[in-house]
């Protein structure tokens, strides 16, 4: 079950083959700034997928920089991705194990052009339906979700055999265009992500993209 909603994830399908293990609490990562408050947007998310419990996303992005916080299983889970780098922190042990973004299809199938469609730390909520047009999603006509008007998209992906995921459903809010609900397979399994809020202009601390100084360090590196 763990799998089902960590494949969206991007710091989970990027971890390398050999690791660097630092005893010593980590200090800040250089370029992630100083705590200090600037706009960004922050946005929730329900993940679900056939026959496994939902999950709450709780996410921030400003500048290029991404944080998300949730509760899988009962444990705490902080995923920040900065500067070239993502992190994956572990809360209750102060563990952060960190990766070099990998850009490489090859190695990591998120990092084609479908990436921001599913992968949460790519989703822009803001510009998401100029994504999914860019993408080619068609527009199949006003629908009701939820008692909401919307405009539902469709897309199905055929020129990516190693991207994981296939025939996408998009739901926009008719009045702001914004999301609201994103459904797509992966081979037998649906998964669902339902945006419960989006704030465009929310106020962020810049020390959300830091990893705290008393986490220990592990390092993970590309062969």
């Amino acid at each position: 079950m763990k799998r089902i909603y960590l494949i969206t994830a991007l710091v989970l399908m990027i971890f390398g083959v050999a690791l660097i293990v630092h005893s010593e609490p980590q200090t800040a990562s250089p370029g992630l700034g100083i705590a200090a408050k600037s706009t960004g947007v922050y946005f929730e998310i329900e993940l679900s997928s056939t026959g496994a419990a939902p999950i709450v996303w709780k996410n921030w992005r400003n500048e290029g920089k991404y944080r998300g916080e949730s509760e899988v299983e009962s444990n705490s889970s902080i995923t920040i991705v900065a500067d070239g780098f993502s992190y994956s922190l572990s809360p209750s042990i102060k563990v952060a194990r960190k990766s070099k973004l990998v850009l490489d299809e090859k190695k990591n199938p998120l990092a084609s052009k479908y990436g921001p469609l599913s992968d949460i730390p790519q989703i822009d909520p803001v510009n998401y339906l100029t994504t999914v047009r860019r993408l080619g999603a068609q527009l199949q006509g006003p629908a009701d979700l939820n008692g909401k008007k919307s405009d539902l998209y469709t897309l199905k992906i055929q020129d990516n055999p190693n991207f994981p995921w296939n025939n996408y459903m998009f739901w926009f809010d008719k009045t702001s265009s914004l999301p609201l609900q994103i459904q797509y397979q992966e081979g037998s399994k649906v998964h669902t992500i339902k945006f419960l809020k989006i704030e465009k202009d929310s106020k962020i601390e810049s020390d959300k993209f830091t990893v705290p100084k008393d986490y220990k360090l592990i390092e993970f590196e590309w062969d």
